[in-house]
């Protein structure tokens, strides 16, 4: 109730007990006045009856009668008639009750309670107690009754001017809670009115009108709820279960148990936790009247101890809200109350709640156009029609995502639109810094081949070139997932695109060995005669003669562990490109692999290409994009060279050329180069990594040790703390008493010197020095003075060695 103000209208003072007029008189005086005690009670209640009953028989009128009680002692009352009982022992303190038959009516003062009161409410003391209990005999029930307290104290008026309001709470013992009961007035000789809807215990408080009043009800049933004042809302029938709200505007608020209407979203189990209504039960929270929830938390009853035992290790309690305009599901906020063993949802706006179980790994499920709070830790969003979102800001931000099936702006030149767009916004783009993830499961509508799915790319409208932009690095398609992503440092609106201008390569067929002339800037397909199943697409920055030569034999020196095998008669391709010309994109499709071939790939073993570099004499790995259905491999190309074929172990390090930058994400990778360095690296967020190697640096050595003629530059294309380990093979020329003396040291800037680490370990059986660190540099390895003076530089070893490096932030 609003902070009542008093009413001027004044009320009669308690009345005198006097003589009954004559029965002549009845039908000008309709009152009868009757004095109770209580060792007259029985005796009075009997006369008072018999009086009544023949004022009646004589036609009388009678239309109420006014009792004189004491607190605690029953008074009876005529079924009917409106019966006024003022108590000589409780100050000003009056019950106008009526009730459907005759009965006993018993108002007792309460000196103390035996339950709390609501949370931050204060209690108001009268004369008579902090709170009265009213109780009706037989089976007769009230059918109106309203009690006027004794005058409120001076200190309780001047909480009142101070903001707060009065309210009345009645305790129900069946379901141990309070609910409200509205003031109705207070009167000009400072007495609180209350309307008593039920016999039970009432009490009085003092509350700031921002505390939510608490109702007790079943569920279904609808629920007053003041704007200003909000309310808490237990239910009878679902004992633990509470919601706290508050409304734009005056309202009812409802929450019914529903059925779960929809499959949870993938990763979330809500059969595991049981509420005691049953599993897959949720809550349906409505309000009328056009109003909006401000506020509002629902508590769940306890879950049961084998729900409590679910939530372990990684997997946590959360809340689903479903929307039923969106058709889909939207996670809320929830938290388990350990003490209670309850679960405590933010309910935002209307729809259907439930809770589940879900590991921390898996997404959030939001709805378009939602906002979604982020931070420097990655967080995951899933969103209806299969797209998701991997984000981390520098700062606390707020992202939100818009779908669209088409854009205003023309598709790119060369791709095909897919009808899928996502406006990506931050609340805050000043300068805020992003590392996100794209994610989009392609086949939502209709099945997608393999093949036409590697073909899919995302890309941005830029709004400075007012064209789409698709990214160099970051892209991939993940053909058993079937999502294409996308990684990306800015938001903007992105779309998915059929990246396939290839569609319109002049074709020409040609044999092994003979040069086909192509248009620059312009797609071709070559096939060849000799070379069943085998093509080459291509595109170069100029006008010239491809040659694509087979290689009956693998060169000298293949990278270790690697188990070079032949597609028919050849072992490899070269490509040769006339003229100076550069290639821009190539993708070679190899015949159909052996059945002795796919034996070999299973398990751990991959099929891979590499390339042999002229210029460097050494191997590098080539990605491959795909294996066909048909059991053939996709390989791009990324410049002139000779390309080998082999199978070989996942462990096995991807040979790698210095100043050759490598891909590197969370999932650690392992590159080898040339003279024996080898580098496993893993990092927080998708990054490159590049190796330099010079047998000299531009440093004097450090005091009392001396080099041994390897010094590495090691980058990060975005720089980021990391732990790591270095291994390199040193030639047998160094003897075991000098070589047990190795340690790699890193130049540090700051200081201008090298620096010697922990962590430093040298294996003189397989020759290797390692060295663990938590940042990238320029490091050499060096040993002592006394086993390496006047030694010359060391040539680098030439086979590579297996080694171990993590890095993480």
């Amino acid at each position: 109730a609003k902070t009542p103000t008093k009413s001027f209208s004044p009320k009669p003072s308690p009345p005198v007990p006097q003589k009954l007029p004559a029965l002549e008189n009845h039908n000008n005086n309709n009152r009868a006045i009757i004095m109770v005690t209580s060792h007259t009670t029985a005796t009075a209640s009997k006369k008072g009856r018999t009086i009544l009953a023949s004022l009646l028989l004589l036609g009388g009128s009678l239309a109420d009668a006014e009792l004189v009680a004491t607190l605690g002692t029953g008074a009876a009352v005529t079924g009917g008639v409106a019966t006024t009982l003022t108590y000589g022992d409780g100050g000003l303190l009056e019950l106008a009750i009526e009730t459907d038959a005759d009965a006993t009516v018993t108002l007792s003062a309460e000196a103390s309670l035996a339950y709390d009161i609501p949370a931050n409410y204060s209690s108001i003391a009268f004369d008579a107690g902090v709170g009265f209990s009213l109780d009706v005999s037989g089976n007769a029930n009230i059918t109106s009754a309203t009690l006027t307290t004794g005058a409120l104290s001076a200190s309780v008026l001047a909480t009142l001017s101070g903001g707060d309001e009065a309210r009345c709470v009645r305790y129900d013992a069946s379901v141990g809670a309070y609910t409200s009961v509205p003031v109705q007035e207070i009167t000009v000789l400072d007495q609180l009115v209350i309307e008593l809807p039920d016999v039970g215990l009432y009490t009085f408080a003092t509350a700031s009108v921002s505390v939510p009043i608490p109702h007790v009800v079943t569920l279904g049933a609808s629920v007053d709820v003041d704007a200003e004042a909000g309310a808490t809302i237990q239910f009878a029938d679902a004992p633990g279960l509470e919601l706290a709200v508050r409304t734009d505007a005056d309202a009812q608020v409802t929450v019914s148990a529903v059925a779960q209407v929809k499959t949870a979203p993938a990763g979330y189990s809500s059969s595991s936790l049981d509420t005691g209504l049953g599993v897959d039960i949720g809550f349906e929270v409505d309000v009328s009247g056009g109003a909006s929830i401000t506020e509002a938390t629902l508590t769940t009853p306890p879950l049961s101890v084998s729900a409590l035992a679910s939530l372990t290790g990684s997997v946590e309690a959360r809340g689903l809200r479903f929307d039923a305009s969106a058709d889909a599901y939207a996670g809320v906020p929830a938290a388990l109350d350990e003490t209670s063993g309850s679960i405590v949802l933010d309910v935002p706006d209307v729809g259907v709640y439930f809770v589940a179980s879900a590991d921390v790994i898996v997404p959030l499920p939001t709805l378009y156009l939602q906002a979604r709070a982020t931070t420097s830790a990655s967080a995951s969003f899933s969103y209806p029609l299969g797209f998701a979102l991997d984000v981390a800001t520098e700062t606390e931000n707020e992202v939100t995502v818009a779908w669209s099936a088409t854009s205003t702006h023309s598709d790119p030149e060369n791709a095909t639109s897919t009808g899928v767009y996502f406006s990506i916004d931050l609340d805050d783009e000043s300068s805020d810094e992003v590392e996100a993830m794209l994610m989009y499961q392609y086949n939502q509508t209709s099945e997608v081949s393999n093949d036409a799915a590697m073909n899919l790319q995302f890309a941005f409208w830029d709004t400075t070139e007012s064209s789409w932009q698709f990214l160099s690095s970051g892209a991939y398609v993940d053909l058993d997932a079937k999502v294409v992503a996308q990684a990306t440092s800015h938001f903007s609106e992105w779309g998915v695109f059929d990246n396939d201008d290839s569609s319109s390569a002049v074709s020409s067929e040609s044999t092994l060995g003979v040069g086909v002339a192509v248009e620059g800037s312009a797609y071709s397909r070559i096939t060849y005669s000799d070379a069943p199943g085998l093509e080459l697409l291509i595109k170069t920055d100029q006008a010239c003669d491809v040659t694509l030569s087979a290689e009956a034999n693998v060169g000298a020196g293949l990278t270790e562990g690697y188990d070079a095998f032949t597609l028919g008669a050849n072992a490899g391709y070269e490509l040769f490109l006339s003229g100076g010309a550069s290639v821009v994109d190539a993708e070679l499709t190899t015949p159909a692999l052996s059945a002795s071939v796919m034996a070999l790939i299973t398990g751990s073993v991959d099929a891979r290409v590499v390339r042999f570099d002229a210029t460097a004499e050494a191997y590098t790995g080539v990605e491959v994009k795909s294996m066909t259905l048909s059991n053939k491999l996709v390989v791009d190309l990324p410049t002139v060279g000779t390309y080998y074929f082999a199978t070989v172990d996942q462990s096995v390090p991807i040979p790698t050329l210095y100043a050759e930058a490598r891909v590197t994400s969370s999932t650690s990778s392992s590159f080898s180069y040339k003279g024996g360095f080898v580098l496993d690296v893993a990092t927080s967020s998708d990054n490159a990594v590049t190796v330099e190697f010079a047998e000299s640096s531009q440093r004097s050595d450090p005091d009392n040790a001396t080099s041994i003629g390897a010094f590495f530059d090691i980058t990060l294309e975005n720089e980021e703390s990391v732990e790591a380990t270095l291994h390199y093979e040193y030639d047998s020329s160094v003897d075991a008493d000098a070589a047990a003396s190795l340690r790699f040291a890193f130049w540090d800037e700051a200081n201008a010197q090298w620096t010697f680490l922990s962590g430093a370990e040298v294996d003189v059986d397989a020759r290797v020095v390692s060295q663990t660190t938590v940042h990238f540099s320029e490091w050499g390895v060096f040993g002592d003075d006394s086993f390496l003076s006047g030694a010359t530089s060391v040539s680098l070893a030439a086979s590579a060695v297996a080694a171990a490096l993590v890095v993480l932030l």
